[in-house]
Formats: C-alpha cells, structure tokens, sequence
C-alpha cells in the first residue's frame, strides 16, 4: 500500500449536531438543574429541621455549593466578613465573590472548621444576601444589608487599572470606573400569596431613594423571577454600572421564564465579574500600621551606594 492509497475524506469530518440546541444552551441547561437541586435541597434540609434532624446545611451553604461549580476558578466563593480600611464592617454577608489570588483574607478562620472569614473591601467583587423564603419584610432586611456592604469605604478602580496591579493613568476616562459592587438579593421561593411583581416594585421603590453605588444591583427568587436594571433604551439590557454612569437606568422585570431565575442570575453575575478589575496595591499596608520608629544604619562608603 503506498502512502496515498484510500485517503480518508476531510470534508466529512464535522461536528456532530445530534444534540445541537442541547449544547448551544449547555450553560443555561446547567442552570437549569442546578436551580432544581438548589430548590430540592432546600426543601429536603427545611423537612429534616422540621422533624428534629440535625441543621445540616444552610440554603446558603447549598446555593454557594452550586456556585462554585459554575463560575470560573479565578473567583472565590464564602461567607464572609467585610471590613474596610477605616475599620467599619457591614457584617456577615451569606456569599461573597472576591479576588483570593491577589489579596489576602486580613483575618483567617479561627480553626480548620471555622466557616467564617474577614476579608477587605477592595477584594470583593460581588455580595448576595440568601432568603429562604422572600417577602416584603425580608426584602427589607436582605437590602439593608446589602446597602450597608456597599457603604463601606472602597476607593474606586479607575478606568486606566488594567490590572489588579497595574493603572496606566493614560487610560483613564472622567466619569468611568472598573470596581462596582454587584449586589443581589436572592431568595429560593416567594411567601405564598406574594405576587413577585409587587416585590419588584417595592425593590425598585426602596433603590429609587439610594445613589447609583449603593443601589441593590439585582432581585432572584427561583422558580418564579428576576429583576435587574438596564439603560433607559433597554439596550443593553443589562447596565455595567461603569461606563454608563450618567444614563438613566429602568428596572427590567422578568416574570417569563421561571426555569431560567438562576440562569438569568449567573449571565448577570458573570457579565460582571469578566467586565471588573479590582485595585489591589497596597492592601498589606492598609490593613495595618506603618512601622515604629527605627535606628538608622548609614553606610555612605558602602559597594551598593556608589
């Protein structure tokens, strides 16, 4: 057989489409069951408590499980303190989204089994704040907290930080920043005889009387909707919250797709974290005091000052 003999046909080497929509969607299938599993586990660990059986785990515990599997590697997800460098906390957050490759927890946990964690302003990305069941008076508290998270000093990234390390000044832009904080309340199921629209009224009612900064970027209660906000055209459909901080925004209320809440949670979500860049320089030093001081050493003579 010589070496040209039978060669095999290119042209039919393609894809394969048997499960094309399947696939084209795969990310949105994924949210899919993950959604179903974050609803079936709750409710499986409310039944336990509600015969005695141990806590176990935490509808929180159970929603940064999923999220885990989901967002890129990059992005550490916990519970968490967030301090700031004047001192001031806002208190446990149910999951929070920072930068552990470039920043440091400023106080680990106390043991190996220890859960919770403080970490600095700078190195959030995102807060949620987890209800199991969501009406308006948990609205209320979940906002609250969230609002007081987002009050915390956090000096902004300019439009020129490339990078967590990096600010090219020649970049910046008036008016632009890379460091939001995404907030979002989420919740796994709506109180009974709730419509979901009038909770999004009032959440849209509660941001109108706070700036655009402190504002709650986001309402989630699976299985039945979404709200978030987007520029007055509607197009994009999502604000960034960074270059479009002098357009007007309006509250995008999304009753259509119940299957899809935590779909729609993580596109938000992850559109916000691939967009964002923290600043980080300089955190070991903020988080503590500068040296007493000290005896001087002067080696005028010395082969390293010539």
């Amino acid at each position: 057989m010589h070496w040209n003999d039978g060669l095999p046909d290119a042209d039919s080497w393609s894809p394969q489409l048997d499960q094309a929509e399947t696939l084209r969607n795969a990310l949105m299938v994924s949210c899919q069951i993950a959604q179903a599993r974050i609803v079936a586990r709750s409710d499986a660990e409310t039944r336990f408590n509600r015969h005695s059986f141990d806590a176990g785990l935490s509808v929180e515990d159970i929603v940064r499980d999923e999220m885990r599997v989901l967002l890129p590697s990059r992005y550490a997800i916990s519970l968490a303190v967030i301090s700031d460098r004047r001192g001031a906390t806002a208190g446990e957050q149910d999951i929070v989204i920072r930068n552990e490759a470039w920043a440091p927890v400023i106080k680990p946990r106390a043991t190996a089994e220890s859960r919770r964690i403080h970490v600095s302003a700078e190195s959030v990305y995102a807060v949620a704040e987890v209800k199991r069941t969501l009406d308006f008076s948990r609205l209320d508290e979940a906002m609250e907290q969230l609002v007081r998270a987002s009050r915390l000093e956090r000096p902004i990234s300019p439009y020129g930080h490339i990078t967590e390390n990096q600010h090219l000044e020649s970049l910046d832009q008036a008016g632009k920043l890379l460091n939001p904080l995404h907030t979002t309340v989420f919740a796994t199921q709506l109180r009974d005889g709730l419509a979901f629209e009038d909770l999004a009224r009032r959440f849209g009612a509660i941001n109108a009387k706070l700036s655009r900064d402190h504002m709650v970027k986001m309402l989630c209660v699976l299985g039945t909707g979404t709200a978030w906000y987007s520029v007055e055209s509607g197009e994009p459909y999502s604000a960034t919250y960074m270059w479009d901080r002098q357009t007007p925004l309006i509250l995008q209320i999304n009753q259509e797709e119940p299957r899809n809440s935590f779909y729609r949670f993580v596109v938000e979500l992850l559109a916000h974290l691939s967009r964002s860049v923290l600043g980080l320089t300089g955190i070991a030093n903020i988080y503590g005091t500068p040296p007493p001081p000290r005896a001087v050493g002067q080696y005028p003579d010395a082969a390293f000052n010539q």
